[in-house]
Parts: C-alpha cells; structure tokens; sequence
C-alpha cells in the first residue's frame, strides 16, 4: 500500500469510528429529549451532546465527498439520497399520521420530518460543493451564509435549507480535511488530554446552564425573529455558537480511536441506525414510558440505553433485512417500476 492510499485508509477508520459514537449521540439525544423538561441531568447532557454532535457528523459527511464529481457515479449517489428521502419521508409521515400522531405536524415532502433534513441537506451539501471548491475562503463563506439565514423572512424549514446552510461550513470543513496533518498534531502528547478537556469544559458549561437557549439555536431550524432575537442579538449568538460547536467538533475527532475495531465496522453501518431509530423513539414515547420515568437517574440510563440501540440497529442482520429501503439502488428501483408498469391489468379471472 503506498503513503497516499495508507493515510486515505487511517483517514477512513477514524471517520467510521467516529460515526459510530456520533450515532450514538443521535440516539442518545432523541431518547433524552423528551425528559428535558423534568428531568434536569437529562436536559444537561442533552444540551452537551446538541452543542457539537450535528456539526460533527455534517463534517464526517464532508469527508466522504471528497472525491465527490458531477459523473455517473456522483449523480447515482445522489439519486440515493433522493429515494432514501423519498422512502422515509413516506415512512414516517404514514406512521405518525395513523399511529404515532404528533400535534401540529405538516405531512409534506417540501417539509422534512425530523432528522430526514439531513438527507435534503447531505444532497444540497454535495450540490454546493461544485462552486464552492472554485471560490476562495469556502468555510468562512459558508459560515457567513449560515449567520445570514437566520435574517431571512422566508420560513426556513422548506426542505430543510436553514438547517443545510447552517451547518454546510462543518460539511466543507470535512471536505478539506488533511488527515496527515490531523495524525501529526494529535501525536503531540497535549493533543489528546487537551481534547478531552475541551469536552469536560463543554460538559460543565451544559450542567451550568450556559447556553440554556431553545433547542432550535442549536438545531438551526428558526430564523433569529422566530426565536425572539433582533437580528444584531441572532447574528453574535450565531456567531458564538458557531465557536463553541468548532471547539467541540475539533475535540471529538481528537478523541476517537484511530485504529480498527468492532466500532469501526458498525461505524460504516450508522446510516441504518439513523433512518430506523426514530421509528423507536416514537413508539417508546407513543406507549408511555415517558410518564413512569423520573428522577436524575433515568438520564445516564437513556443515554446509555442510546449507545445500546445503535449497536443493534447496527448489526449486519439488521442491515441486511432493510438494506433495500436504507441504501436503495437507483437502477433496482427504477427496474421495478418498469415492471409494475408492465404488468397487465384485466378483469379476466
């Protein structure tokens, strides 16, 4: 294996590593979140995990488009995206509006259910990488676009485009992620302890109660009028928040484990934990557990409880079994649809 294939290799068992515990974060974020309110421990961690663990998947989505072209691989990739979204907005919309029913919630394919944003986000990502290789300072292009948002009149939850711009500097930051560099400054012995301190600081301003904003600061999916805040007050405390998610993200990537182990191969698998988890947490909140639990105990038991989740949404059995909804193929799909339509219909029995 020569130098450039070994460090794109170590480059690809970080990032999967780090996919499976920002999962992890996912679920154990979407398990606390509805015990916030009563729950103070659960709201605190809550907050920890939200201020850096989107940032830090939007950049390890970055890192996999590096290679990313405007040929037949490219555009199949996309296509994916859209028929993933296309499958799991059907799922889960049907799912709420029969079974789970959530107030105030509007069924359309222009508004993303939930976490299905990031999937209209990842295909905006991808698309907007092709004028932003060509323009100079791109992060902090991007960055600006995403304070700039927040300004905007229009409601910013059409197809998720508050929440892509938000995060697309971390996406580009990916994008333009050196691995060698990133290998020669955690081998300095302060890198790593320095790391872990960043996120214990993170972690005792999340249990102090700073940043204690509404959620959709943190989510990226309200405009600065929306949140109560002038557009000077959105800008800054866009501005600062953007700091303290980079602070967390560069601290997380620090910290994951560079070499191969069982994470690494459920790593590569975390966008099945991702699209069917949610049907979990919907059900576990549907049937009422939600109003047995209390106390501060619960909160490291959910958080837990989240980690625990994403390695059995994880496990190859799983995979397989919903691989043709999770990772559609274009061409499978667009076989079947050629077939349905071949299909004669008569009343002749």
């Amino acid at each position: 294996m020569n130098k450039t294939a070994e460090q794109q290799g170590n480059g690809e068992t970080l990032v999967a590593n780090g996919r499976f515990w920002l999962i992890s974060l996912v679920f154990a974020a979407n398990l606390l979140e509805p015990a916030v309110r009563d729950i103070p421990l659960a709201k605190s961690i809550h907050l920890w995990i939200v201020m850096f663990h989107i940032p830090a998947f939007a950049f390890a989505m970055g890192y996999y488009a590096k290679n990313f072209t405007w040929n037949e691989k490219g555009v199949g990739s996309l296509q994916q995206i859209l028929l993933q979204y296309a499958v799991f907005q059907t799922i889960y919309s049907a799912a709420d509006a029969f079974v789970f029913r959530t107030p105030d919630v509007l069924y359309s394919f222009f508004f993303p259910f939930g976490l299905l944003w990031f999937l209209t986000g990842h295909l905006f990502w991808k698309l907007l990488l092709l004028p932003f290789r060509k323009i100079p300072a791109p992060v902090l292009t991007a960055a600006a676009l995403g304070v700039g948002i927040g300004l905007a009149a229009m409601t910013p939850n059409w197809l998720g485009l508050s929440r892509t711009l938000v995060f697309f500097p971390f996406f580009l930051a990916g994008h333009a992620f050196d691995y060698e560099r990133f290998s020669r400054l955690r081998e300095h012995r302060f890198a790593v302890p320095a790391a872990w301190l960043a996120l214990s600081a993170l972690m005792v301003l999340a249990f102090q109660g700073a940043f204690d904003v509404s959620a959709s600061w943190w989510y990226g999916n309200a405009g600065y009028e929306q949140l109560g805040a002038s557009p000077l007050q959105g800008v800054l405390t866009r501005a600062a928040m953007y700091v303290v998610s980079a602070v967390g993200v560069i601290a997380f990537w620090f910290v994951v484990p560079t070499k191969r182990s069982f994470f690494t191969e459920r790593g590569k698998l975390s966008v099945f934990v991702f699209l069917l988890h949610g049907l979990l947490v919907k059900t576990i909140v549907w049937i009422g557990v939600y109003r047995w639990i209390e106390g501060d105990a619960w909160a490291p038991a959910l958080a837990a409880a989240g980690v625990l989740g994403a390695v059995l949404l994880s496990h190859p059995a799983v995979a397989k079994a919903t691989r043709p909804i999770v990772e559609p193929n274009p061409e499978s799909w667009r076989r079947a649809f050629a077939g349905l339509r071949a299909v004669p219909f008569s009343n002749k029995r």
